[in-house]
C-alpha cells in the first residue's frame, strides 16, 4: 500500500495489468470517431513506462507518426526500445521527469499519458509540460484512476462485496495518502477542471468502458490472465506474515486510519483470500478509468 514505487522493478506487474482496463475495440473508436486522429502525428508519451500508449496508437494512425517516449525508469525505457524495435515504429525513449521534459516547445502535435498523473507530486506541472511541448492546436490526452469509484463498482457474488466492503476506508485511505505523499489516487475524475486550469479548450472526458467477467470453474487462458492481472493489482489477499502485518499496520496508521479500521479490513482480506478463492467465484471487476482530452491555444 506504499504509494512510492520504483518502477524499474516492475514491468512484469505491468505487463500484466494492462487487460485489466482498455478494450481494443473502444480505443479505437476513440481515435477514429472521439478524437479523429487521422493525419501522421507527432506524439509524445509521458510517463511512458514500455510504450503501452504508442503500441496502441501508432498501429491506427498514418505512416510517417513518430512516437516519443519520455520515463525516469532506465529499465522500462530499454523494454519499450526493444518492443518498438520488433515493431518497425519510428519512435525515441528519453530519459526524463514529467515535471520538466527535456524537449522543445511546440514540438508536438499530440501529448498523452496513461495512469501517470496519479502517481506525480504536483501534477498540474506535469500538465503544463504537456501543454508547453505542444503546438497551437495540438491535442492533450490522459487516462487517470478513479480508485474511489473502482472499489465501489468491483463485486465478487460469493462475498457480497458491494455490501461488505468497508468504502469509507479506502476512502480515507486514498484521502491519506494524498494528503501525506501528494499524489492523488482519483485524480481521473478531476482532469477537466485541470485540462480548463492549464488554458485547454473544448475539453472533453469519458469513462472506459471495460468491464471484466470471471465465471466458475476458471480455466480457459483469458480468464487465469484475468485473475492474475486482479491479483497483481492488490487483491491477491494472501495472508501476511507477523512482519508484513504490522508493516502494513504502521503504513495505514500513518495515512490517519484507526488500529481498529486497520485490523477489520486486513481480516477481511485475508478471509476473502481472492489469490486462492477467485478461481472459484463469480466476479465482476471496472477499471473506472476516465479519459480527458483538451485543445491547445498558444497565443
Amino acid at each position: 500500500m506504499m504509494p512510492v514505487k520504483d518502477w524499474n522493478e516492475h514491468i512484469t506487474g505491468l505487463e500484466i495489468s494492462k487487460p485489466l482496463y482498455h478494450n481494443d475495440d473502444y480505443f479505437e473508436f476513440l481515435v477514429r470517431k472521439v478524437w479523429k486522429l487521422s493525419e501522421p502525428l507527432n506524439i509524445v508519451d509521458f510517463g511512458c513506462g514500455i510504450g503501452y500508449i504508442g503500441l496502441k496508437l501508432l498501429p491506427l494512425l498514418p505512416p510517417g507518426s513518430k512516437y516519443t517516449g519520455v520515463d525516469n525508469a532506465v529499465k522500462l525505457l530499454e523494454k519499450g526500445r526493444e518492443l518498438f524495435s520488433e515493431a518497425g515504429y519510428n519512435f525515441e525513449f528519453i530519459k526524463g521527469d514529467v515535471r520538466d521534459i527535456p524537449l522543445g516547445d511546440s514540438r508536438f502535435d499530440l501529448a498523452v499519458s496513461h495512469a501517470v498523473l496519479m502517481h506525480v507530486q504536483d501534477p498540474e506541472k506535469a500538465i503544463s509540460e504537456m501543454v508547453r511541448v505542444c503546438r497551437n492546436g495540438g491535442m492533450v490526452i490522459s487516462c487517470e484512476a478513479n480508485r474511489n469509484a473502482h472499489t465501489a463498482a468491483f463485486y465478487i457474488h460469493e462475498t457480497n462485496e458491494q455490501e461488505s466492503t468497508p468504502l469509507d476506508f479506502f476512502q480515507k485511505m486514498n484521502a491519506g495518502v494524498r494528503k501525506k505523499y501528494g499524489i492523488d489516487y482519483n485524480i481521473g475524475y478531476k482532469l477537466p477542471v485541470l485540462f480548463h486550469k492549464a488554458g485547454l479548450s473544448k475539453i472533453e472526458a469519458r469513462t472506459d468502458d471495460k468491464v471484466c467477467c470471471l465465471f466458475p470453474p476458471v480455466e480457459d487462458p483469458i480468464g487465469l490472465k484475468t485473475h492474475e492481472a486482479i491479483c497483481s493489482e492488490g487483491m491477491r489477499d494472501e495472508r501476511l506474515s507477523e512482519q508484513r502485518y504490522k508493516e502494513k499496520v504502521t503504513i495505514l496508521s500513518e495515512l490517519g486510519l484507526s488500529k481498529d479500521e486497520i485490523e477489520h479490513e486486513l481480516k477481511r482480506e485475508a478471509d476473502r483470500n481472492f489469490g486462492e478463492n477467485g478461481l472459484n467465484w463469480h466476479t465482476v471487476w471496472m477499471g473506472m478509468m476516465t479519459w480527458c482530452w483538451g485543445k491547445v491555444n498558444k497565443a
